[in-house]
């Protein structure tokens, strides 16, 4: 190529003055950190699936919208049972809290944490 071809190809190409596009990973975890944010400060029913295995002091379960809770209490003990636990901070993918209440046994099929949720919301 001729040093004249050259220098008009080098002046046609498009700079892109744009800043660099985050990678996808990132923007999942800005999003999902920022839909997770609607939880916090209210309490939900989390049904335990059992010991934390990174601190045996916490239990952990799971909301109905499928997020893992993690808040302190018994979770040999409070497993398959469900509790009220108040959220105090949210990540990504992972809610952790403070357990308020464990309702009865049988209480779920009759909606009592449902209106636990409620209640506390007003």
């Amino acid at each position: 190529m001729s040093d004249l071809m050259h220098q008009l190809w080098t002046c046609t190409v498009c700079v892109d003055s744009s800043p660099p596009a985050l990678p996808a990973v990132q923007v999942v975890m800005e999003v999902a950190t920022e839909r997770s944010q609607r939880f916090h400060g209210r309490t939900l029913e989390v049904l335990v699936e059992g010991v934390n295995p990174k601190d045996n002091k916490q239990a952990f379960g799971r909301i109905r919208h499928n997020k893992l809770v993690y808040f302190n209490g018994n979770g040999i003990e409070l497993k398959g049972r469900l509790v009220m636990v108040r959220i105090d901070q949210c990540n990504a993918f992972s809610l952790f809290g403070q357990m308020v209440e464990v309702l009865p046994i049988g209480s779920g099929a009759l909606g009592v944490g449902r209106n636990r949720e409620e209640q506390m919301a007003v």
